[in-house]
């Protein structure tokens, strides 16, 4: 596989001019490092299989889990159970960057 630097993946743009870098994709685990701009969010959402664990890199992350909000600052993390209604968002005025960890890569994003 190789050394992986954001230098040499393919970056997707998402939502309201997110970006994803998909570091790693198999079938049983997929880590993403995303970058949102400053007052963006994705649309509230479940999985029915995946479960996810965000983890702040850079800025403030806000996430809505269950209806409950927490706020990931600097290298903190959440874990996110499948079918848990949850969304993120950048709620600041820097972007924010994290890292996405989820242990099934389906897509099964069903949208609230």
């Amino acid at each position: 596989m190789g050394k992986i630097t954001l230098g040499n993946i393919i970056k997707r743009i998402w939502g309201d001019n997110c970006s994803a870098y998909d570091l790693l994709n198999e079938p049983n685990l997929s880590i993403i490092h995303e970058i949102m701009p400053t007052n963006t969010s994705e649309v509230k959402h479940y999985h029915k299989d995946r479960n996810q664990f965000f983890y702040c890199l850079e800025g403030v992350l806000t996430v809505e889990v269950d209806d409950k909000i927490h706020i990931l600052g600097q290298y903190e993390g959440i874990y996110i159970k499948a079918q848990s209604p949850h969304v993120i968002k950048n709620q600041n005025n820097i972007p924010v960057e994290f890292l996405a960890i989820s242990d099934n890569n389906s897509k099964d994003k069903i949208v609230l």
